[in-house]
Formats: structure tokens, C-alpha cells, sequence
């Protein structure tokens, strides 16, 4: 009797017939090639032949355009270089680019949404500003299609830069609300204000054209900006950033997170700080503010959750006997049991791990200063508030004549709670620094962590 082939027989004898006709599939193909090579090679060369023809009926279509931007951009680019380096160079103009910093609102600067925003409403008046602009675009759409397509045997030279920043003339053409909802803010006081001050530069230097006039004084204002803030943040900290390890961001990022008296998610503290590293030429892809601005945000946001996660890190895998009154562990919530005195020797312990030569000052008679603390020929005055309420106005203004009365540095209101608008705002007037309760715990954090 002949035996059934099984199931598995049958499937294994269809794989060795598959693969048997594409050995075979496989043979005719390379036999036609080598019969039939030249046939192939002809078809290849035709091809590339093809591709040639059409990149280059596509450059000679765009070359004229090419060539009328080009030929823009050089003339632009030569007449705003002569004019800047002359405009520099203009006697007293630089001190009137300094007085106006200090005149327009710090926001102007320091916060990189107004900026751009103030940049575009300066800018965008001189149209050919803005049509040069969108024929860049235009351009820049072309060569990046010949990139994106692989036929690029014929691209085009873009001499041409950016002049308006592209993402806020997108919104303003789109008619984004935030857009316009900030653009107002400069329609009024600033704005006019911001042409009588390019009338009076004006008046002490002639451009040799509106585009250059528009570009230069806007340009001069934010260097000078740039200029200005980077000082004020070398004065107050440079002993800081001396330490920093080497000149890379990281490093400079960390010596910034270690600074003890700032908000360090602060706007305008990043944005003087950029300002700082631009100066400095410390920009490794040469960023422009805004660019810049957010890469170093971001970095310090990386830097803080990483210190946050070595504190959680340190408290779970901690074997210290707890007891041991020396090395007592506190939390911000042990901050609401403190009594008025107690929570002033509290914050001199925590200045004291900072290397501060700290004093408590008598308890009557005190002027608004609890605690001062020096290091290094710096002394401040602290005024600790342990409250069980958000604290007002009044201690901004204690410890404001407190800081002259002891002729301390700086001024510092520390509090278990948090603050008022009203006493917020004040603070911000006086240069007073204020720690709330969220920073406070960060710092409780750093130290006892």
C-alpha cells in the first residue's frame, strides 16, 4: 500500500519548489543583464540625463529671481555695514542707545516673546524690509525642495539674511490673537516714543537709506541691550561663574543653578544671563537671542530636576542614624511649627551651609533686619517672616530702610507662605529678593536633602 505524504512533507516540498523558481528567476535575470548590459547602462545614463535637464530648466526659471534678490541683499547688505560702523562711531550716539535701554521698559529685552514682538512692530513698517523677507522664504523653499529631492547640481548662492524674525510675521499674517493681543502693548506710549527716538538718532547721523535707517538703530539698540544687561550680570556675579570648571554651556549652566539669591526660572534672570554668554562669546552655534534664550531655558529646567532627583535620591538611600541632633533632617513643613526666633536661627543655619558669617539681630529695635549674613565682603539683610498668611507690603518696606540702615548689599524677605501682588511689585521696584515657600523648600532641600 503507498503511504500519504503528511502534512508537513507537503508543506516543506512547496518551500523547495518556491525557492527553486526564484533560483531560477534569479538566473534569467542575471543572464539578461549580461546579455542586454549595455542596453541597461543606456537606460541609466538617459536617465541621469533627464534629471540634469530638469534641474537645470528649473534653476534657469528661477535664476532671475535668484540673481534680483542676490544682487538686493549685496547692495543692502554693503550700505547697513557702512552705515553701522559709521553710526558706532558717531560722536555720543552710543551714550543716547544706553539712555534709551534704560528709559524703554525692561520687557523690551528681557523678555524674549516682546522682543521679537516690538522687533516685528519696529521692522515691519518699511515694506521692503518685509519683501525682502518673503523672497528670502521663497527662496529658501526652493533650495530646500533640490535638497530634499537629491537635485542639487545647480543651487543657487543665497547671499540674503534674515532681517524679520519669520515665525512672528507667520502669525501676523495669520491673524493669531496672541500675536496681536501683545503687538498693542507698543501701539501706544512705547511706540511713539520709539520713533522720536530713532528721530533724534537721526538728526545726529543721516543713512543712506530708510531699509538702513530701520535695520541699524533697531540693530545698535538690542547689541547695546545685549552689552548693557551682560555687565549688570558680570558685576553681581562674576566671582560665580569664575569657578565654572571650563567655558562649556553645561558647566555655566551649573554655576547659574548655583547661585543662592535669584529665581533662577526667572525671565529676566535667563535673559540677562544670555546676554551674559553672548557677550562673552560663549554661543557655540551662534544662536541669535531668542534661539539661544530657549536652549538655555531648557538646560536649566534638565539641571533643576536632575538636583530635584539626587535630594529624592539622597533621602531614600540615606543610613544616617536620624536622631543624632547634629545632623537633624528638616522639611519645609517643619517650618509651620516654628516659632518667630526660631525660625530666625533657622534661616541663619541655612546661610551658615552657605559659607555665611551670619548675626541675629536683637529682637526689639530690629529696623527690618532679623539676620545678616556676610561672605566675602557682601552682607545682606534678611528679614524672616514665619507666618500662617501671605505676607503684604509692609515687610518690602522694613526691610528696604533696613538694608540702608545696616548698609547691606542686598535685601532678602524669606517667608514660610507666600507673597502678595501688591508685595511682589514692590519688591520688584526695590530690588528686593524674596524667597516664598516653594523656594524656600528648595533651598531646606539642598541643604538637608
Amino acid at each position: 500500500m503507498a503511504r500519504r505524504t503528511t502534512k508537513g512533507e507537503s508543506v516543506l516540498l512547496g518551500i523547495i519548489a518556491i525557492i527553486a523558481i526564484l533560483v531560477a528567476i534569479i538566473n534569467y535575470v542575471i543572464s539578461l543583464i549580461i546579455t542586454y548590459w549595455y542596453v541597461i547602462a543606456g537606460f541609466l545614463i538617459f536617465t541621469v540625463m533627464l534629471l540634469l535637464i530638469y534641474d537645470y530648466i528649473n534653476y534657469r526659471k528661477n535664476n532671475k529671481k535668484i540673481e534680483e534678490l542676490n544682487s538686493k541683499a549685496a547692495s543692502f547688505r554693503n550700505n547697513i555695514l557702512k552705515d553701522y560702523q559709521n553710526l558706532i562711531s558717531t560722536n555720543g550716539i552710543l551714550t543716547i542707545f544706553d539712555n534709551a535701554i534704560n528709559h524703554f521698559p525692561k520687557r523690551i529685552f528681557l523678555e524674549p516673546e516682546y522682543l521679537c514682538i516690538f522687533e516685528v512692530t519696529v521692522l515691519s513698517e518699511h515694506n521692503e524690509l518685509i519683501q525682502l523677507n518673503e523672497a528670502k522664504n521663497e527662496l529658501d523653499s526652493y533650495t530646500y525642495y533640490l535638497n530634499k529631492t537629491g537635485i542639487n547640481f545647480f543651487k543657487p548662492k543665497v547671499l540674503f539674511v534674515d532681517i524679520v524674525p519669520t515665525d512672528f510675521l507667520i502669525r501676523a499674517s495669520n491673524n493669531d490673537p496672541t500675536f496681536f493681543e501683545l503687538s498693542n502693548i507698543y501701539e501706544g506710549e512705547n511706540f511713539a516714543e520709539y520713533k522720536m527716538f530713532e528721530n533724534l538718532v537721526c538728526s545726529r547721523y543721516k543713512f543712506s537709506s530708510l531699509t538702513s535707517r530701520y535695520y541699524c538703530i533697531w540693530k545698535l539698540l538690542k547689541d547695546r541691550a545685549c552689552k548693557n544687561y551682560s555687565s549688570i550680570w558680570d558685576n553681581k556675579y562674576s566671582s560665580i561663574f569664575e569657578a565654572a570648571e571650563s567655558s562649556d554651556l553645561i558647566d555655566l549652566v551649573k554655576c547659574y543653578c548655583n547661585i543662592l539669591f535669584i529665581n533662577h526660572l526667572d525671565t529676566a534672570n535667563i535673559a540677562m544671563f544670555t546676554y551674559f554668554l553672548i557677550d562673552h562669546e560663549i554661543n557655540p552655534y551662534k544662536l541669535k537671542f531668542r534661539g539661544y534664550y530657549t536652549q538655555i531655558e531648557k538646560s536649566i529646567l534638565i539641571e533643576l530636576e536632575e538636583r530635584k532627583f539626587q535630594n529624592f535620591e539622597k533621602k531614600l538611600t540615606n543610613t544616617t542614624n536620624s536622631s543624632d541632633e547634629l545632623i537633624k533632617k528638616y522639611t519645609i513643613n517643619d517650618t509651620d511649627f516654628m516659632n518667630g526666633y526660631q525660625f530666625e536661627n533657622f534661616v541663619a543655619l541655612l546661610f551658615n551651609h552657605f559659607g555665611y558669617r551670619t548675626i541675629i539681630t536683637p529682637s526689639s529695635g530690629d529696623q527690618g533686619i532679623d539676620v545678616i549674613a556676610e561672605k566675602d565682603g557682601e552682607k545682606v539683610g534678611i528679614q524672616a517672616k514665619c507666618y500662617s498668611n501671605v505676607v503684604s507690603n509692609g515687610a518690602i518696606q522694613e526691610v528696604s530702610a533696613g538694608i540702608v540702615h545696616y548698609k547691606c548689599s542686598k535685601g532678602i524677605v524669606v517667608t514660610n507662605n507666600n507673597f502678595t501682588k501688591s508685595a511682589i511689585a514692590l519688591a520688584d521696584s526695590n530690588q528686593i529678593i524674596l524667597w516664598n515657600r516653594q523656594k524656600l523648600s528648595e533651598i531646606i532641600n539642598q541643604v538637608f536633602g
